[in-house]
């Protein structure tokens, strides 16, 4: 069968699947673990008896090894349409193969460490070490770095069906490590007042006895900016062998992507009454991922961008937004009060900033909070008389950046006149629909 012939087929776990994962084991140990531990993960490969790569699809997570890069145009080809998707410790080379083809969201350049059997210290431990109970699960969670409204489950999967290892001091945990459903070591955590004890060792050195006991090498992989982690690695004896990243991208035009946008507009419609301030037929609806931020601007002297407070600080952004706008002058002082009215109620989540030039308020933005990691860009307007001198573009940079950094933000969404749709362009916003 030619290159161009290939199906992608979706199968179990097999001998012929496992073999051709171990022909570079440490770079596939996540893959084999995920195989291994979760007998939902889907398993996809292009030939049952001789595979030319291997990808397991578990929920999000996507995990893909492949040295053929027709298999690889194959399978995203096939199996990624238009939707999120995130990638789970690949191996870099393949991952960047990935990222050069689609918008990543966020990115975790990980450093990769596996343990050798032979290089098992276990004079190492110095104090009492004991698996994880079950009841500490939710303190496990609490100091968890990524945690979030699913993590507890995964934590309670991790202590009950595979190895970890914890220091108790009087009865209470100190430190502590865990197995991931993809066999990888981690959420490795020690308390502040039990540091510098040598806990970390410890509980490293007696969960890789019991993973090597199991049949299984441990590994695990360190955020590249962890240099903490990778000395605590080198202690223990574990050896680096590459990278694997996790990553996440956007493929095409989810259709999540159209819903929200036209959600968050409906909504800031409704704060505002179904005023139109906007006489253009239709909007460009757009999406920015942070990762995909372009935030160097042309510095202007004398701009500063401020946070408004207080009810003088919203009246003045009102007067420099209505004075901005091309609207007919016996509307403007109903739509004052209407924006007035919605911008300072709490309940509709607008953060308001003004632009400040040399001391004059020239410009206006806000920031509508939508969901937890998601906000929308709105009421951006600068005054007539200084239109051209790039205030613009730096009010919405500055205001993105505050919104980044203050949300934890996923996507700013906004819905922008066709004839600014460059200048969003170029900051990073992408196209989504028109409306």
């Amino acid at each position: 069968m030619g290159c161009k012939d290939r199906i992608i087929i979706k199968t179990k776990k097999s001998k012929s699947i496992m073999e051709y994962l171990k022909k570079n084991e440490i770079v596939n140990l996540n893959i084999i673990g995920i195989i291994e531990n979760e007998s939902e993960a889907e398993i996809y490969v292009d030939n049952e008896d001789v595979p030319n790569g291997v990808l397991v699809r578990h929920g999000y997570f996507n995990y893909l090894y492949t040295e053929d890069d027709n298999f690889l145009d194959k399978v995203l080809e096939e199996l990624f349409k238009d939707n999120f998707y995130g990638f789970s410790g690949l191996y870099r080379p393949i991952a960047e193969k990935i990222k050069r083809r689609y918008l990543v969201t966020w990115e975790n350049r990980c450093s990769l460490y596996y343990l050798p059997k032979e290089n098992l210290d276990l004079s190492l431990i110095k104090n009492p070490v004991r698996s994880i109970d079950i009841e500490d699960s939710e303190t496990v969670d609490d100091f968890y770095t990524y945690r979030d409204s699913e993590s507890i489950e995964k934590i309670k999967k991790d202590i009950l069906y595979r190895p970890s290892s914890a220091v108790y001091v009087n009865g209470s945990i100190a430190s502590w490590v865990l197995t991931h459903n993809d066999n990888s070591i981690g959420i490795m955590y020690t308390k502040k007042e039990y540091r510098k004890k040598g806990y970390a060792v410890d509980v490293t050195i007696d969960i890789a006895s019991k993973i090597i006991k199991s049949g299984k090498i441990p590994f695990l992989q360190i955020v590249e900016s962890n240099n903490m982690s990778t000395g605590l690695a080198a202690k223990c004896g574990f050896e680096s062998h590459g990278y694997a990243d996790w990553f996440g991208v956007i493929v095409g035009t989810p259709q999540p992507i159209i819903d929200i946008n036209n959600k968050i507009k409906s909504n800031h419609l409704d704060t505002i009454e179904g005023f139109t301030y906007l006489k253009d037929e239709k909007l460009n609806c757009m999406y920015l991922a942070p990762h995909g931020f372009k935030e160097k601007y042309e510095e202007i002297q004398g701009f500063t961008l401020e946070k408004v407070i207080g009810s003088e600080g919203i009246d003045l952004w009102c007067e420099v937004l209505i004075s901005s706008l091309n609207i007919d002058e016996n509307e403007k002082s109903s739509f004052k009060n209407i924006v007035y009215k919605a911008v300072s109620k709490v309940e509709n989540r607008y953060n308001l900033y003004i632009g400040i030039l040399n001391g004059r308020p020239v410009s206006a933005i806000a920031l509508l909070k939508y969901e937890t990691d998601i906000i929308g860009l709105y009421f951006a307007a600068v005054i007539p008389e200084i239109r051209g001198r790039g205030v613009g573009r730096a009010t919405i940079i500055e205001a993105i950046k505050i919104g980044i950094k203050n949300h934890d933000v996923e996507f700013v969404l906004l819905q922008s006149p066709e004839r600014y749709g460059k200048i969003f362009e170029d900051i990073g916003f992408i196209h989504s629909h028109y409306i």
